[in-house]
């Protein structure tokens, strides 16, 4: 059964190769000699039955398709032109993957030529390329691995086709790039990849600087840490087509005020942690929590609406927030987390719920609770004034 089900998984995969290259066929096939030339007249070096060197950049077979695997250190300069098919020792085979730590390092390399027929662009294989100043991606790559442009230095914009489904951190130390085109076709978005990235050694992590930034309306979820650490990013628009921003995905970002559309029903927990310079921020009808520390520390914020969606504030939902002096509690809140306000400068406090909330007076207030002045419904002090913590408000203001 166990022997089935794999030939089967790998029927799927050789249909998938075929399907994302077959356009590949359409391309002239250049045919290794014997002599040490090839049919087009360019000179070959044949290393073994499974490894030869054209126009400077090594091949290798691999399985039934050619890999990109190296280059002639010492003569090659310039524009790396990969060839789609090859025919080598009497079998044609589509070149599909440029591997790992293909071109590490080559300095010299100024452009890439890439074929349709890759779908593979491995993990380091561009990395150290610092005179690399254009490449184009073609739509059929599916996979760009971690570290696959790092160091690329001289790169000042890229742009991912609507092919690729797995993109790990593929372009950090990309200090010049300064925008990122994203298929609109595209539906996956991690703008991590897509943000100059900066190792600060003192700490090893990495920061990132995003500019002009575009998220397309085709995408429906910004992924978690998408944005986290991009810190030139000031302001963004969120399409209507995204309905999750995910954990810490504008975490230490540098953004000033964001408005978030009715479409996302779903803001997880940290999504706006520490994004010190955020002064307002307008929460749509459509989200029914304020998950844990979604605003911590967001030390500039100074207003921030709560729809009447909202049915629950989360632990440490606005801890830090120092430039928070009065927030406005809607009616539909029956809990607020513990911490969710500790460490702010509440002077005061509008809750329109006749029922006084859940919550804790250690937790949420953090024992400023007799600088507050809270305001209730008309007829609801008598409640507040027999609850804890809200009996120990400074004064309790029926309006």
């Amino acid at each position: 059964m166990k022997k089935t089900t794999t030939l089967w998984l790998l029927s799927l995969t050789l249909l998938a190769i075929t399907t994302i290259t077959s356009c590949s066929k359409d391309e002239p096939i250049i045919e290794v000699l014997e002599n040490g030339t090839t049919s087009n007249g360019n000179i070959v070096s044949i290393i073994d039955d499974a490894n030869f060197v054209l126009d400077y950049i090594k091949y290798t077979v691999k399985d039934d398709h050619l890999v990109v695997s190296g280059y002639d250190k010492e003569g090659f300069q310039g524009k790396a032109n990969i060839i789609p098919r090859i025919t080598y020792k009497g079998t044609t085979y589509d070149v599909n993957e440029i591997d790992e730590f293909a071109f590490v390092r080559c300095t010299s390399l100024t452009s890439v030529n890439i074929p349709s027929s890759v779908t593979t662009i491995k993990h380091n294989a561009f990395q150290g390329c610092t005179g690399l100043t254009a490449i184009t991606i073609p739509n059929g790559v599916q996979i760009i691995g971690r570290d696959a442009f790092q160091g690329c230095t001289g790169l000042t914009a890229i742009a991912i086709p609507s092919s690729v489904i797995a993109l790990e951190l593929a372009f950090p130390d990309c200090t010049n790039i300064e925008s990122i085109k994203v298929d609109k076709n595209n539906s996956r978005y991690d703008s991590r990849q897509n943000c100059n990235a900066i190792i600060t050694t003192s700490t090893n992590k990495l920061t990132y600087g995003c500019k002009n930034t575009t998220i397309p309306n085709s995408v429906t979820s910004i992924g978690s840490f998408a944005f986290s650490g991009c810190t030139g990013l000031t302001s963004i628009t969120i399409p209507n087509s995204v309905t999750t921003i995910g954990i810490s995905a504008f975490k230490n970002s540098g953004l000033t005020a964001i408005t978030i559309p009715n479409s996302v029903t779903d803001i997880e927990s940290g999504a706006f942690w520490n994004s010190t310079s955020l002064t307002s921020v307008t929460i749509p009808n459509s989200v029914t929590s304020i998950k844990e520390a979604v605003f911590m520390d967001c030390t500039s914020l100074k207003s921030v609406t709560i729809p009447n969606s909202v049915k629950t504030i989360g632990n440490i939902a606005f801890s830090g927030c120092t430039g928070l002096t009065s927030i406005e509690i809607p009616s539909s809140v029956t809990s607020i987390g513990s911490g969710a306000f500790s460490l702010c400068n509440l002077e005061s406090m509008h809750i329109q719920s006749k029922t006084p909330p859940q919550t804790s007076i250690e937790g949420s207030f953090q024992l400023r609770i007799d600088y507050i002045t809270l305001y209730v419904p008309v007829g609801s002090a008598d409640a507040y004034k027999a609850a804890t913590p809200w009996k120990y408000f400074k004064e309790i203001i029926e309006e």
